[in-house]
């Protein structure tokens, strides 16, 4: 027999609605955990910082994948596989998995290199991004505590993206 699906009833609908605004309160402790911990992180390396919005974490992941598109490249598949939340769960660094951008052997000493006096934090699960200055200590060690971040120069001269797959990354790009 197949079991069909049965909405609730209408005196069922004041649980559901406090379960999904308790569902979004437990989502907002968790947002505001990550924020912290990144701030802590920051604060201990004497890293300055400041926050970013939503919509200026949109931004700047539109900018990167225009930036980072190779010439050449299918920008709309980019777009579909980095920004696009319909069929994939969107990750800034598959444009490196992929392999529309081909990253440097060594990607963590790479990063570990590069001028990072002006850049830009995003994590990839939150939305979560901070400008950073002067952050020369923040290495990709550290980076290793968090789960999925790109960090780029203020320019993006270069990028490095730490992921959650143990296979893939990390990756670094410079231009």
């Amino acid at each position: 027999d197949m079991i069909m699906y049965e909405p609730p009833k209408f005196w069922e609908l004041g649980k559901v609605i406090v379960e999904k605004r308790e569902a979004k309160k437990q989502q907002a402790l968790g947002l505001e955990e990550s924020k912290q911990k990144f701030k802590t992180t920051f604060e201990r390396l004497g890293v300055n910082y400041s926050e970013l919005n939503k919509k200026e974490i949109e931004n700047y992941k539109q900018n990167w994948v225009a930036t980072f598109s190779p010439c050449g490249a299918n920008k709309k598949e980019i777009k579909k596989l980095c920004l696009s939340k319909r069929k994939y769960t969107p990750f800034l660094w598959h444009i490196f998995s992929f392999d529309f951008l081909t990253s440097e052997k060594d990607p963590s000493v790479c990063y570990n290199n590069a001028d990072k006096t002006k850049c830009v934090l995003i994590s990839n699960v939150d939305e979560i991004g901070f400008v950073l200055c002067d952050a020369e200590k923040l290495t990709a060690e550290i980076l290793n505590d968090f789960i999925d971040v790109t960090i780029s120069d203020k320019t993006f001269s270069w990028t490095y993206c730490k992921t959650h797959e143990s296979m893939c990354g990390p990756y670094y790009y410079k231009k």
